[in-house]
């Protein structure tokens, strides 16, 4: 029973934050008169505030603490590094970011086009990528936010 109530919370908590979303489109340079950029890339997130309690009981935390307003959003770019010591590894390297203290950024730089916008309970960056290593590599999203005690 326990676990049926767990698996309920989970998808309640599921519903309740629309969660983050981050996708990658290709575009065909084939295409005569196209736009010349080999993908898009978008990370976007929409969050609810409140909190969501938790109907299973004995819980050491019976009450999860969701994002009242998003503080920024970040996209990443894994790099791969040869190092003597270490062999190969891989680092990420920031590609764009929105935050309280720039919400909105439009820029043209290193290849890629960037448009975003920070919102209280929304956050999107899209990123137009021309270099064709851009539209083969790997990227992540990374979305911070402060529920209602301002605890990030």
């Amino acid at each position: 029973m326990e676990k049926v109530l767990h698996a309920i919370f989970v998808l309640g908590l599921i519903t309740w934050a629309q969660g983050l979303d981050l996708h990658l489109e290709k575009n065909d340079l084939s295409v005569p008169g196209g736009d010349g950029f080999c993908a898009v890339l978008t990370c976007e997130d929409n969050t609810n505030a409140g909190t969501f309690s938790s109907p299973v009981k004995d819980q050491a935390r019976s009450t999860v603490q969701l994002i009242n307003s998003i503080s920024s959003i970040a996209v990443f770019k894994k790099v791969s590094s040869r190092s003597i010591d270490k062999g190969n590894s891989s680092q990420e390297v920031l590609v764009a970011s929105v935050t309280a203290a720039y919400p909105n950024v439009t820029e043209m730089d290193n290849g890629r086009k960037v448009d975003g916008v920070l919102e209280s309970r929304r956050a999107r960056v899209r990123v137009e990528l021309f270099r064709q290593e851009d539209c083969e590599a790997e990227f992540t999203c990374q979305v911070r936010g402060v529920d209602s005690q301002n605890t990030e």
